[in-house]
């Protein structure tokens, strides 16, 4: 009968714990809302709507990681080995 009771304490403050977590999860997420949108006002951007912000940032995230690979600038690096390999391409059938 005691373990039972000590079961269903443990399960309770378990419980409880998570509840806690998520409340302060949700004060978390209104004030970054809250200071993303004071950012906003200070920058003279057009304040978004809370629930309309939601739905639309998991795309635009797609779409950055889409759009940053194909569009890979050619570093130093990689002209100078591009150089390189057309030089010796060049002067592959010369033989000195």
């Amino acid at each position: 009968m005691e373990e039972l009771n000590e079961r269903k304490r443990i399960i309770e403050l378990r419980r409880l714990e998570k509840e806690e977590e998520k409340r302060a999860r949700e004060k978390i997420r209104q004030k970054l809302e809250e200071d993303k949108a004071e950012r906003r006002r200070k920058l003279g951007l057009p304040a978004e709507a809370p629930a309309a912000s939601k739905p639309s940032a998991p795309p635009p995230v797609e779409e950055k990681k889409s759009a940053f690979l194909p569009v890979r600038p050619a570093t130093k690096a990689e002209r100078m080995r591009d150089c390189l390999r057309n030089i010796k391409q060049q002067n592959k059938g010369g033989g000195c």
